[in-house]
């Protein structure tokens, strides 16, 4: 009898865990948060980028109404006063004139902040650098003219940045919409010399992707998919012809090889090229979204490459037929150790494919809040038309992936908050390159958690005229440590990380592997100081004090005081502890100097007086 109810109670129990289990898994759905953190959000932003625009640590956000009125740069405020806030009357920002067409934030000067590049169709491509690490204040500066990329009154649609030759600078792929009178698309090469200021070569011709005069390009997709240690380029093509793929050389030429690996099995149409390792075996597959046209009322597949060894194989069970996609997102919504995608129909319904492993994606988009419904006060997810890029970003620091859906005429955007995906555990990876560029565009980073391993890979302008940021999420189910975290630079650098705790934002710097991460508590440093040059007034030396608690890069910089740049004491990586740091004024004239400490956790300015 006792032996009875003992195995009653414990198959009780088991129904009572398989319940909760099932119910934390229902659990995960995505909530409409615009009325209460994005009212100040203008209507109609059909494409978003993301990236920590004043270095506070937080994701902010620049929105834009493509081909109508305006834009918005939305500073990240949720710890202030819990909302978005407008940044946008910053000076040099190109706001208030015909939107772009697609935007990136992306440090493309590497000098520390994140710049903004925005494609205006038919107007310009506007390319604004961040002031804040020269000046101490938010404001930007067009240079798009000035170094020769501005393009007035030519048709270029989108932009995607690589560093397609390893060299530590940001080259630049301009999507053109060619025919009789729109532009061929374009690559430039950064040549930007340390120190000096920057500028771009057009390779175009040179690198071999010259055959793409008459094509009409979208957008194009970068990605490492032989595992060679550079960047490759997809170029979805929106008219009659197929996808077109160049493999990088590794000597400045790419070769078009599309029938080669399998890819010119998809043609016409297309939006854009979306890479990820969803089947986690260590390689990147591409899902390429389409929509109807006039042209091809026939060629609407949508299809999911599976990359076996460098030749794509469709997987049949993602293919979609018969609706109008144009952006596409991958992201780990429910932190299950595998990656999901949304899909974004231009006028019907939406898909969110739930990632069930083995080839096998199911469509939850109603049990998760995105199916378009009407709601109190107009914030339901309508019958939107006519919209470009959605992001996953995880704007509220909690663990998850939030959504980000673009509007329609006469809506604020979606701003669509995970909640229950941080039930399962999960990292989030920032990385600051040193002679790679800044941002590590082109990083592979490989999470390895007892049985589960996942890369991701850097990217800047992978998808439909948005720019995710370049944080590498990583669901992690229930596990509890990452038993390694490999990060592949660029320039060829590697660091290894082991015995790293789950549940954090771990901002790395490359050259500062260790051999374990304790989970980092908080964004400031324990220790953090900058101290007073000494003497001061000086002629013509003086030293400056200051100390960092934990190993990273570091620069000491000096500006005069209209905030031009004078010279750079210190630019490396440096363990935790106390620095001085001997500045020379010799050929200078008298005046007032600032010096500025710059870590990736804070920057911390002083003034100094020249007395000559």
């Amino acid at each position: 009898m006792n032996i009875s109810l003992k195995m009653g109670a414990v198959a009780l129990l088991a129904a009572f865990l398989w319940i909760m289990v099932g119910s934390a898994t229902a659990q995960v759905t995505f909530k409409n948060v615009t009325p209460i953190i994005g009212t100040a959000f203008q209507v109609y932003p059909n494409c978003a980028a993301w990236g920590d625009i004043d270095n506070d640590g937080d994701l902010d956000v620049y929105t834009s109404q493509g081909s109508q009125m305006g834009n918005d740069l939305m500073i990240n405020d949720l710890n202030g006063s819990g909302k978005f806030v407008r940044g946008d009357t910053l000076a040099g920002v190109f706001i208030r004139t015909a939107g772009p067409r697609s935007v990136l934030i992306v440090d493309i000067d590497n000098d520390g902040d994140q710049d903004i590049m925005a494609i205006a169709d038919r107007t310009q491509t506007h390319l604004c650098l961040n002031q804040l690490m020269e000046t101490g204040s938010l404001v930007f500066q067009d240079v798009s003219e000035a170094v020769g990329i501005a393009h007035v009154n030519e048709a270029y649609y989108c932009a995607n940045l690589a560093d397609f030759d390893n060299d530590g600078r940001l080259d630049i792929f301009l999507a053109g919409l060619s025919s009789t009178a729109w532009p061929p698309s374009l690559l430039y090469k950064n040549t930007m010399m340390p120190g000096g200021p920057l500028t771009f070569e057009d390779v175009t011709e040179t690198s071999g992707i010259f055959s793409m005069m008459g094509m009409s390009i979208v957008c194009g997709a970068w990605a490492d998919y032989d595992n060679d240690g550079d960047q490759d380029l997809l170029t979805p093509t929106s008219e009659t012809w197929p996808v077109f793929f160049y493999r990088n050389e590794g000597n400045g030429v790419f070769t078009e090889i599309s029938e080669e690996n399998g890819l010119s099995a998809s043609y016409g149409s297309c939006r854009a090229g979306l890479w990820a390792d969803y089947d986690n075996d260590g390689d990147l597959d591409v899902y390429i979204t389409r929509c109807l046209t006039a042209d091809m009322p026939d060629v609407d597949t949508c299809e999911l490459w599976r990359n076996d060894n460098g030749y794509f194989v469709e997987v049949p069970s993602a293919r979609v037929d018969g609706k109008e996609i144009r952006g596409g997102a991958w992201g780990d919504y429910d932190n299950d150790g595998d990656l999901d995608l949304h899909l974004l129909d231009g006028s019907k319904v939406d898909i969110m494919f739930r990632n069930d492993g083995n080839d096998v994606f199911v469509d939850v988009v109603e049990s998760v809040g995105l199916a378009k419904t009407e709601a109190a006060g107009g914030w339901g997810l309508m019958e939107i038309k006519d919209r470009g890029g959605q992001t996953f970003a995880d704007w509220d620091a909690d663990g998850d992936l939030d959504l980000f859906l673009p509007g329609d005429v006469g809506t604020k955007p979606y701003l669509m908050q995970n909640n229950g995906g941080n039930m399962n555990n999960w990292l989030e990876v920032r990385l600051t390159g040193v002679t790679s560029n800044r941002n590590g565009i082109g990083a592979r980073v490989i999470a390895k958690a007892g049985d589960l391993r996942q890369i991701r890979e850097v990217c800047m302008g992978s998808g439909y005229l948005c720019g995710p940021p370049t944080d590498c999420h990583f669901g992690l189910a229930k596990k509890t440590v990452v038993d390694s975290l490999i990060i592949l630079w660029p320039s060829g650098a590697k660091d290894i990380y082991t015995g790293v705790a789950v549940n954090q934002l771990l901002k790395l710097t490359a050259g500062a592997g260790s051999t374990a991460v304790e989970k980092q508590e908080g964004t400031l440093p324990r220790r953090f100081t900058l101290g007073q040059n000494y003497p001061n007034p000086f002629n013509p030396t003086t030293e400056i004090v200051y100390e960092v608690p934990a190993a990273g890069r570091v620069r000491l910089e000096v500006y005069a005081v209209n905030g031009q740049w004078v010279t750079t004491l210190v630019d490396k990586v440096q363990p935790g502890g106390p620095y001085t740091a001997r500045f020379d004024a010799g050929s200078l004239a008298g005046g007032v100097y600032f010096y500025r400490l710059i870590t990736d956790q804070r920057v911390v300015q002083k003034k100094m007086i020249l007395v000559k």
